[in-house]
């Protein structure tokens, strides 16, 4: 199954079915988002973490959200193979994503962005992933 990753300002990225938030904070008023998909959204703990050793100038900040969000993801990823298993399902039977999906986020593909790291977790979980 494909589905597409993007920022949510270049809609010229973006697949033919729904539009899925995996980001925090407000929403485009140009756009609807079908629904937020919590799980792929980087925690607040970890996002308030990010931004206080910002504010002191940490050299580590960027390593420890990296870090911080890949083990998140790699939790999720172990949930849902074991949920499959015993429900003797596919990843993608479970998940709520479905052919052409695109999941957005703030960033443009030019900035520094996380979606390549929810990329990874989906091509584990057996998606075909477009990431911009």
């Amino acid at each position: 199954m494909k589905i597409y990753l993007s920022s949510i300002m270049e809609e010229n990225y973006f697949g033919s079915g729904r539009l899925i938030g995996i980001a925090t904070g407000r929403k485009p008023t140009n756009l609807t988002i079908d629904f937020k998909y919590e799980y792929l959204i980087p925690s607040q703990s970890l996002l308030d973490q990010y931004y206080s050793e910002l504010k002191m100038n940490s050299p580590n900040a960027a390593e420890n959200f990296i870090n911080g969000f890949r083990t998140q993801l790699n939790d999720f990823v172990n949930k849902v193979i074991k949920y499959a298993a015993e429900f003797h399902k596919t990843p993608i039977e479970l998940l709520p994503f479905q052919e052409g999906d695109t999941l957005v986020s703030w960033e443009r593909k030019a900035n520094n962005n996380y979606r390549g790291l929810v990329a990874e977790a989906l091509e584990k979980l057996g998606y075909e992933v477009v990431s911009n």
